[in-house]
């Protein structure tokens, strides 16, 4: 799905009847505002953008392509051609701002860098190894300028670099016109293209149903001027929340139990209903090595202390779930220690 599909579901959901053209650009801008809004309160929604950059948008310096870097973390970028093409999709490799200056500096040594010098490179680096740029291409047979061709090479580069400084990426060789640069992250975003994508599985029909109710108390109060509907929909005073404000609170409330680990009764579940711990199955006693020797597990009920003798390691369950180490040393039936109770 992309933001201008999200963007027209929450239109549609608004004003079923249709929006006036003055009110179009509006509406999608408190769309937006929702969207920021619920990101800085449910961190859950801050994951998984793509984000598509084109040579147009960037900056050029001697062999390396800038962009200005989105808030947040870079989990990888690469680079691909629009369309059923060869080399779609390409993996730039991250690298400190001083090994990719290095590269830069060591890119010199087959040709200059001026101001006049359109194609100021010759070689790329592939596999540590600078590779000449061929007259054709070494992969895409079907390679294609798009727009300003001034910069390109004879080439797509088949390998890359890329680092972050001070809010700018730097992607180095340079990419080509018609290419595009792939940026998946993590962050606040703020800005949307109606080309973003967004990913089905965070922001699902919850959210757009709280972007809704957002913007329907914008419509409410700058559109119609109808003040006790806007504040029905969206009202900050917890004695009274609005609408947007119950499915907010419903959201944050998800995120909270997302990132939660689950309760899990590690001894109980894992060896009394048939499953493996320590290499032991759900016999009533068996051994496997553990670390520094073996450790041997039994099972029973109750306390093991005047009932199961054994030497450390040892460990023994009960059928309730409780979970007893061997503490005491030699061969007896005392030293048993409880670490986890039983329902």
């Amino acid at each position: 799905m992309t933001f201008g599909d999200f963007n027209t579901a929450v239109q549609f959901a608004v004003s079923p009847d249709g929006i006036a053209e003055n009110l179009v650009s509006l509406q999608r801008s408190w769309t937006i505002d929702a969207l920021i809004d619920l990101q800085t309160k449910v961190p859950c929604l801050q994951q998984l953008h793509t984000d598509y950059l084109c040579a147009s948008s960037s900056f050029y310096s001697c062999g390396a392509s800038i962009f200005e870097a989105p808030r947040g973390f870079i989990r990888s970028l690469s680079t691909m051609v629009p369309g059923d093409r060869c080399c779609v999709e390409i993996p730039y490799t991250p690298v400190s701002k001083n090994d990719l200056d290095c590269m830069l500096e060591n890119q010199k040594a087959f040709s200059f860098c001026s101001s006049t010098e359109l194609h100021p490179y010759t070689a790329y680096l592939q596999d540590g190894v600078y590779v000449p740029f061929p007259e054709t291409p070494l992969y895409c047979t079907d390679y294609v300028g798009a727009g300003d061709t001034s910069l390109d090479k004879s080439s797509r580069a088949i390998e890359g670099f890329f680092t972050i400084d001070r809010g700018q990426i730097w992607v180095t060789p340079q990419i080509q016109s018609d290419e595009l640069v792939k940026l998946d992250w993590d962050g606040r975003k703020v800005d949307w293209a109606d080309t973003d994508i967004m990913d089905d599985e965070i922001f699902n029909r919850e959210v757009q149903e709280c972007v809704e109710m957002f913007v329907r108390s914008r419509v409410a109060s700058v559109s119609d001027c109808d003040y006790t509907r806007a504040i029905l929909f969206s009202n900050e005073n917890m004695a009274k929340p609005g609408m947007y404000q119950v499915r907010r609170a419903d959201l944050i409330h998800w995120c909270e139990k997302t990132r939660r680990p689950p309760n899990r009764n590690h001894c109980y579940d894992t060896t009394c209903r048939g499953g493996i711990f320590l290499g032991a199955s759900s016999s009533s006693s068996s051994s496997s090595s553990s670390g520094g020797g073996v450790t041997q597990v039994f099972f029973g009920v109750g306390d093991p202390n005047g009932v199961q003798s054994a030497i450390k390691p040892a460990i023994f369950y009960t059928a309730l779930g409780a979970l007893w180490y061997k503490t005491g040393d030699g061969y007896n039936d005392t030293g048993w220690e409880l670490s986890i109770a039983g329902t």
